[in-house]
């Protein structure tokens, strides 16, 4: 970087200035960064303390806030992972104010379980997701001003929602359960026990339970899964029979989450070339779920692509860029002015 800063003549004042402090500390905090934190500390954007301090927008930074699929294709080390957590944070702050829609952020970035597979369907991408987006739901339904969101639901949905939650999360476990218990604030032991014996051999009668302990309502979690756990087992036994194919499943979870008042799921796919598998190997991991369209276009769905430039010219044969035109850019002399 430093010789690629003096070879720039419009940004040499920089380093000339850098050059009059008596260490970096003292530059950076010249420039309004906070004492300590340094934005050259961490080359994983993941872990960036104060990221949104001092990220600078490119000029497509708009089209990806965009509730829609895109595909947006940067060299390594360019700032894939960066836009990303940006994004992440948008969905973060929307969850954070509790009322009104929100939008759900998914990760799909962890690729290990494909990448070992022979072949790659549709459907294990599919598995990924809802075993990323089901948690996240739950967890919606259990902060303090939704904590009575799960009763608002049809019974159809309900039963949906207890056959997505049985199926792609651990939150009906037992073992879940007794953690959730004792999760909770104020409560002595021996009502703890009670309520995890009403728990497990009763489920339908935990609300009432509840209701006569003096714990705070902030810290019931566990009204959301008692609402779940009055669903009968046999009307989620006959939800086990049916087989349904990835898409039907993805519009079928659309239709809890529009029904808890989420505008959008915004699946975020990142990291794919953390891996050394090669290129190719990561192309053909992609590729069920790029050639989906009906998918990558479903109401209530953002897909959010960041991809490393170089598999662009492997992966465009796959790509609608019709319905998807891909968002390639490389830094210009002026975004490393700007970011200096």
């Amino acid at each position: 970087m430093p010789s690629q800063v003096v070879s720039m003549g419009s940004s040499l004042g920089v380093a000339t200035a850098f050059l009059s402090f008596p260490d970096a500390d003292t530059w950076l905090q010249s420039l309004g960064f906070k004492p300590g934190l340094s934005p050259f500390d961490e080359v994983v954007a993941e872990r960036e303390k104060d990221l949104e301090s001092y990220f600078i927008e490119f000029p497509y930074f708009n089209e990806i806030q965009k509730p829609k699929t895109t595909f947006l294709f940067l060299p390594r080390g360019a700032g894939k992972s960066a836009n990303k957590v940006m994004l992440e944070k948008e969905t973060d702050m929307s969850l954070k104010q509790g009322e009104g829609e929100v939008i759900l952020g998914v990760d799909h970035t962890n690729f290990y379980s494909l990448l070992t597979k022979e072949n790659i369907s549709l459907n294990d991408h599919i598995e990924l997701i809802l075993r990323k987006a089901v948690p996240e739901l739950f967890n919606l339904t259990t902060i303090p001003s939704r904590l009575n969101s799960i009763n608002t639901l049809s019974p159809a949905l309900r039963r949906d929602f207890a056959w997505f939650v049985k199926h792609y999360s651990d939150k009906l476990d037992p073992y879940s359960i007794q953690q959730e218990v004792y999760r909770i604030e104020g409560l002595s032991e021996s009502k703890r026990r009670d309520l995890l014996t009403t728990t497990f051999k009763f489920g339908i009668d935990l609300l009432q339970l509840i209701s006569k302990t003096s714990v705070p309502a902030g810290n019931l979690a566990l009204n959301a899964i008692a609402s779940l756990l009055s669903i009968k087992p046999d009307e989620i036994e006959h939800l086990d029979r049916q087989l349904l194919p990835p898409i039907d499943l993805m519009t079928r979870f659309t239709q809890i989450t529009r029904a808890l008042n989420v505008q959008c799921i915004t699946v975020f796919i990142d990291r794919t070339d953390e891996y050394n598998t090669g290129f190719a190997r990561i192309v053909t991991m992609l590729k069920p779920l790029i050639e989906t369209v009906p998918l990558l276009e479903m109401p209530s769905y953002a897909f959010k692509f960041f991809l490393p430039q170089e598999i662009y010219n492997e992966l465009e044969i796959w790509l609608r860029k019709d319905r998807f035109p891909p968002i390639t850019y490389i830094w210009q002399t002026k975004d490393l002015r700007d970011l200096l």
